[in-house]
């Protein structure tokens, strides 16, 4: 009986050690603000560039994105280290121009994702 317990625990060993392809399933949430400032200006010899118009506006940032990652060939032990959860910041800054209409956008936040295993 003691040999059937030891060959049943041998077994699920190398099941769970065995390498294949393994499925990490991620949630994306990015969260912050996106802020627009438009300036439009006219260029005076002599003076330089005179600012006609300067306004900005802002609005919040909330985007949810599901995907999956496949993890080839590995066993779970390693399929696990590679599919963790974890967050960071961003700051992203966009600039179009076509003079004399400049558009700059800042975005702000966090993003974080969530990962597990399948």
């Amino acid at each position: 009986m003691k040999f059937a317990y030891q060959s049943l625990a041998l077994a699920m060993l190398l099941f769970v050690a065995c390498k294949k392809n393994r499925v990490c399933s991620c949630t994306k949430t990015k969260t912050g603000t996106s802020t627009t400032t438009a300036a439009l200006s006219y260029s005076v010899p002599v003076i330089g560039n005179v600012p006609i118009v300067d306004t900005s506006f802002s609005s919040p940032i909330n985007e949810v994105m599901v995907y999956e990652r496949t993890l080839e060939d590995v066993n779970k032990r390693t399929a696990k280290q590679n599919c963790v959860s974890y967050h960071e910041p961003y700051d992203e800054t966009i600039t179009n121009s076509a003079p004399p209409l400049i558009l700059t956008t800042n975005m702000r936040g966090d993003v974080s994702y969530k990962c597990e295993l399948k």
